[in-house]
């Protein structure tokens, strides 16, 4: 239940990814995610989440972030 703050998110973003909540599991969207992580040189970190996007009335999407900085824990919110 935690998302990027502002130590990583907007500014470190390199990349950013959506797909419909039934199109992946948990585990094949993290993949999916770290996949596209992999596939940047400049990638440090990326983060995997599923949530309701802000206006929309077509229930939950998956969301994924690559990020050019390292990530610590301090840098994800609740």
């Amino acid at each position: 239940d935690y998302i990027a703050g502002p130590t990583l998110f907007p500014g470190q973003v390199i990349a950013g990814y959506n797909a419909p909540n039934d199109a992946y599991t948990a585990e094949t969207w993290a993949k999916y995610i770290l996949d596209k992580a992999k596939s940047f040189d400049a990638a440090k970190s990326c983060c995997s989440f599923s949530a309701i996007n802000s206006g929309s009335t077509g229930g939950r999407f998956w969301f994924g972030y690559v990020f050019r900085a390292s990530a610590a824990p301090d840098d994800f919110e609740r």
